[in-house]
């Protein structure tokens, strides 16, 4: 949660939340951490509905933005929905959120 608290353009979910992405069964989800010198960095969680996914929230902390963290949790992903036979990537995102829409238009 701190990672998240520290993005200002993460969604900001409940301890509640983030427990249930990590146990709930359904729906089926991944979730991916990008780790540097044994250091939470940032993370991604994608959720399942019917081969279609929705990108639920992606966060970096602080120290690892502009330095590719984001980009390579995206790749990442994507690769992993790739071979789950992924049909779609669905994601929302606020119109005033240059960062992440930048970030999404790289994909």
């Amino acid at each position: 949660m701190a990672i998240a608290d520290e993005s200002v353009s993460a969604g900001h979910w409940t301890e509640k939340q983030y427990q249930s992405a990590l146990t709930d069964t359904l729906p089926r989800r991944v979730l991916l951490v990008f780790t540097d010198q044994n250091t939470i960095r940032g993370f991604v969680v994608a959720a399942e509905i019917a081969r279609e996914w929705e990108l639920e929230n992606i966060a970096v902390r602080n120290s690892g933005r502009r330095q590719g963290t984001a980009d390579q949790l995206m790749e990442a992903l994507l690769k992993e929905l790739q071979s789950s036979r992924a049909e779609c990537l669905h994601l929302e995102v606020r119109e005033s959120n240059t960062p992440a829409r930048t970030l999404y238009e790289k994909w």
